[in-house]
């Protein structure tokens, strides 16, 4: 990006001029999809063109630009300053894109709400850069019990980073200028060269190694033979792989591999390994830093090609034994799907919100530990599974400090766009820009963390909330691909599906997650129920609805459906006046809450009229 240089006086821009880039800008189709930054951006630009650049505090611009009540406290809420991060960041994304030649840039500079406005300085034109090769239009989803690359040859393999999604603004190419003889073209060709090896050792360095060190997890091993671990930078845990006792076999290396390969695609984690050799050594694995310890062994003591395997999670501080489970490979044959049920089944265990790891993490936090941005993350996910208020202001104001301090924190940007989501479909009535929020910050996680799965289906239902289906559904062909042992990814994928009226394949993946959860979270709780009531199944719905117990009002609706479709009269008034008292809305508008989750018309028109029926059936 050109240097702008300061102006004086006689050089400052017009008012017109001003305004001028300010329409441009929020004409630009970032800024139309964020109200919030463009709000942001018009107050301060228009205030300061009127002369009361003073009055521009945090205070005025979240009541008067971010549509906050007047009881709103800037030194206890980190919004402005949130929404201040985003801003400066859209801003840069537009001048170095397709802004990159408008004569006029405004700047916000960091510490400052009062913005700046710089004439460009015009730079020589460049060369257009070669054409990108499209990446693929969609990609196939996985089928349960598949490994991704079997329907997707882009999807993750171990040690390969999967292309990037494009959500860059296109760039005008630049007019070259005419040129002739050999040694005119050779000249900017060499220096083409030159800048294009800097530019991929610049990515290497700075790009590229922040994607890979997460899912690495290690450094290569310094001069006294000891790994070194990615420090976690948001608080996440260290999880290292080991194995242990008799010597590897064929089962027992192609199970570490693929199980490394798996963890290494949660983001939440750091996945630690032991230098080359240094598994037998206790000295060695004893120095490495990290918080628990997953070690592989030989169950029964022997080493046949079929010997049992021994997973066993330990506290690296007390080494105390928190979990264990022997994996048995198949007698014969292909080994791949019982393996890999086997891992789905583990580490849904270990590390969904209510697994092993976040449960010990939060233990010690409220055990007097450092709270971290890792776990305000956790806390945001408990306050959504049982819909605890303070926890989640708590949880929100946290996430939003830590995002403005550390814009490349992804994991927070996916969490705080969870949170606004869930705002969005479960309010009655939900505030003006929550939708909004969700997108841009859902958005910002996928740039983020492009081999993020999480990232990947926050987008999808998201799109889903806006009306774009096709979108979603290709968000949510990605976000299987690039994690199919979450079990969160299966359960809204396949919720997705059911919800687009593809009940049978959606209910497919629904049920592999099911098999691999000890207990029914409730997002997968109600996607099977529905996808039963739908097929008319209501022995299995009635399964679902009895995991739904409390007042949470999509469990009212389940368990109102159900009575309905069963002709229990009162036990369906009964439901339906506990979910008018709770939200009156369900009353006059059900479609308009279910379209907020459901894309397909002729679910909607389905569950519209039961509830409809259901609604008359309490009011006589």
């Amino acid at each position: 990006m050109p240097i702008c240089n300061e102006t004086n006086e006689n050089d400052r821009p017009s008012d017109h001029e001003i305004r001028e880039a300010l329409g441009r800008v929020l004409k630009s189709p970032r800024f139309r999809d964020s109200p919030q930054i463009s709000s942001f951006l018009r107050y301060v630009v228009e205030t300061t063109l009127a002369g009361k650049a003073e009055l521009i505090k945090g205070y005025t611009i979240a009541v008067e630009a971010l549509g906050r009540d007047e009881s709103f406290d800037p030194n206890s809420q980190s919004i402005v300053r949130t929404e201040a991060a985003r801003l400066r960041n859209e801003l840069a994304r537009y001048f170095e894109g397709i802004g990159r030649q408008d004569p006029l840039r405004i700047l916000l500079p960091r510490g400052r709400y009062v913005p700046e406005f710089v004439y460009h300085q015009e730079t020589a034109p460049e060369e257009p850069a070669p054409a990108a090769v499209p990446a693929p239009a969609s990609l196939a989803a996985v089928p349960p019990g598949a490994s991704p690359s079997a329907a997707d040859p882009a999807a993750p393999m171990p040690g390969v980073l999967p292309p990037a999604p494009t959500t860059a603004e296109p760039q005008p190419a630049s007019r070259p200028r005419a040129r002739s003889g050999m040694l005119r073209g050779a000249v900017p060709a060499l220096l083409g060269l030159v800048v294009a090896l800097f530019g991929y050792a610049a990515f290497d360095a700075f790009v590229l190694e922040s994607w890979l060190e997460p899912a690495r997890g290690m450094r290569q091993a310094d001069a006294a033979g000891l790994s070194r671990p990615v420090a976690p930078r948001h608080g996440e845990p260290r999880i290292l792989v080991e194995s242990v006792g008799t010597a590897r076999t064929n089962v027992s290396a192609e199970f570490e591999n693929r199980l490394i390969d798996v963890l290494s695609r949660f983001e939440e984690i750091v996945v630690v390994l032991p230098p080359p050799g240094g598994d037998d050594d206790p000295t060695t694995i004893a120095a490495i830093p990290t918080d628990y310890v997953l070690s592989i062994a030989d169950a029964r003591g022997s080493a046949g090609s079929r010997s049992p395997l021994r997973l066993r999670l330990t506290d690296a501080r007390s080494r105390a034994v928190l979990w264990q489970r022997e994996y048995v490979p198949a007698a014969a044959g292909d080994a791949t799907p019982v393996r890999d049920q086997f891992i789905l089944s583990a580490v849904t265990m270990l590390l969904q919100p209510s697994g092993i790891v976040p449960a010990i993490e939060r233990g010690r936090v409220q055990a007097g530990e450092p709270r971290r941005p890792y776990h305000c993350a956790l806390d945001a996910m408990q306050a959504s599974r049982y819909f605890d208020r303070a926890t989640r202001d708590s949880a929100r104001e946290c996430l939003e400090k830590a995002v403005a301090d550390d814009p490349s924190f992804g994991f927070g940007y996916v969490a705080l766009a969870r949170m606004h989501l869930r705002g969005y479909i479960y309010a009655g009535k939900p505030a003006p820009d929550e939708l909004d929020r969700a997108l841009d910050y859902a958005r910002r996680g996928v740039e983020l963390g492009p081999t993020s799965a999480r990232a990947h289906f926050t987008l999808m239902q998201v799109q889903v909330a806006r009306g774009f289906v096709d979108d979603a559904t290709m968000l949510g062909e990605r976000a299987l691909a690039l994690n199919p042992f979450d079990i969160r990814v299966l359960t809204r994928y396949g919720s997705h599906l059911v919800g687009k009226g593809e009940i049978a394949r959606g209910r497919a993946y629904l049920e592999q997650a099911r098999q691999a959860s000890a207990v029914l979270p409730l997002p997968l709780a109600w996607s099977l129920f529905l996808a039963a009531y739908l097929q008319d199944d209501l022995d299995t719905a009635a399964l679902c609805a009895d995991q739904m117990t409390d007042d949470f009002e999509y469990n009212l609706v389940s368990r109102a459906l159900l009575a309905g479709a069963r002709n229990q009269a009162e036990t369906a008034r009964r439901m339906i006046a506990r979910l008018h008292a709770k939200n009156p809305d369900w009353a006059a508008d059900p479609r308009g809450h279910l379209a907020r989750i459901i894309p397909s018309e002729a679910i909607l028109e389905r569950l519209s009229k039961d509830l409809m029926r259901l609604n008359a059936l309490a009011s006589n």
